[in-house]
């Protein structure tokens, strides 16, 4: 119960998440047929998520986060946007909104293993959630085991994000007195940046395009305009799978890296949750991972805010 309620807080908080980058606005000319191709992109990844709807509640805060990214772009609009554009990402905020409309979230599957790691990111939203619901005004309740992890934990890859994400939750909601999380969370970014990088250099290995796309979903989200490169927008529009989702095998990568224990024998339990776990972040219809596909759409929407908001600099690949 707690979980369902969690993934409908998260959507609700969205807008205010969803507020943070600003990217100096001179001149988008150039850059609103990269708009129009990326709202393309979006239309067919919403379109197969809207006809086959995922039960991994990681699409449902990526397309909550998403929406209040779009909708705050959409407001901000400059009058001479041209109108089609205009009614095209209102398009798009208005399928993401019957996706969410017709959502039931108590048949969502949750990765017990996977929300074991973020169990602060859990606990963080938990304590929101409930000084929200009962108007109270009582402190964010954060233990000293979650203050330690997201200051020292794991640098490695996934572990690294759920780290990042949980610091940007833990500013948010003011967890962590006397410690500068912006400056924590400017250090990791460093850090992620050049991993990024490295995943670039070596073209990508099987299973590091749902990471990709989650480093620049957020580090760019709090505003790191390294991680908004023209070619980069390219290559994640180019990974979408011809029916509109997108697809990663994440598990041999998240095995080298230790986010996943070493090979052993699963326990019945362990394997019944495998197969839970697996059929709900594939949907219908061959190899879609709604978690990939998750952060293709937040990515991507960072991208049409960028583009909107940046100079027309960004027309060329100047950020190497």
């Amino acid at each position: 119960m707690y979980a369902t309620n969690v993934v409908l807080f998260a959507f609700t908080l969205s807008s205010v998440l969803a507020i943070y980058p600003y990217f100096d606005t001179q001149d988008f000319i150039y850059n609103v047929p990269k708009v129009y191709r990326i709202s393309i992109t979006l239309d067919k990844l919403l379109d197969y998520y809207e006809q086959k709807p995922s039960k991994d509640p990681e699409w449902y805060i990526s397309l909550g986060l998403a929406r209040g990214q779009l909708e705050y772009t959409i407001n901000e609009l400059d009058k001479s946007v041209p109108e089609k554009l205009r009614e095209n990402l209102k398009n798009i905020t208005r399928k993401m909104d019957r996706i969410r409309n017709n959502t039931d979230y108590t048949k969502l599957v949750y990765r017990s293993k996977d929300y074991e790691y973020d169990a602060c990111t859990m606990q963080l939203l938990i304590s929101a959630m409930e000084s929200q619901t009962t108007q109270s005004e009582g402190v964010c309740e954060l233990t000293p085991e979650c203050q330690t992890q997201i200051m020292q934990g794991s640098g490695l890859a996934f572990q690294q994000m759920s780290r990042v994400r949980a610091a940007i939750l833990a500013r948010l909601f003011d967890c962590m007195e006397g410690v500068d999380l912006s400056a924590h969370i400017y250090k990791l970014c460093i850090q992620i940046y050049k991993e990024t990088k490295s995943l670039e250099a070596w073209d990508h290995p099987a299973g590091t395009r749902t990471l990709f796309m989650q480093q620049i979903l957020y580090c760019s989200w709090q505003g790191y305009g390294e991680f908004i490169k023209p070619r980069w927008m390219n290559k994640i529009i180019s990974w979408q799978e011809p029916k509109g989702c997108y697809a990663d095998d994440r598990q041999p990568f998240m095995k080298l890296t230790g986010f996943i224990g070493p090979t052993s024998s699963p326990s019945p339990k362990d394997r019944e949750e495998e197969y839970r776990v697996k059929k709900a972040a594939k949907s219908e219809g061959g190899n879609c991972n709604s978690l990939t596909s998750a952060m293709a759409l937040g990515s991507l929407v960072i991208y049409v805010r960028a583009l909107l908001e940046t100079d027309q600099a960004f027309q060329y690949d100047v950020f190497l």
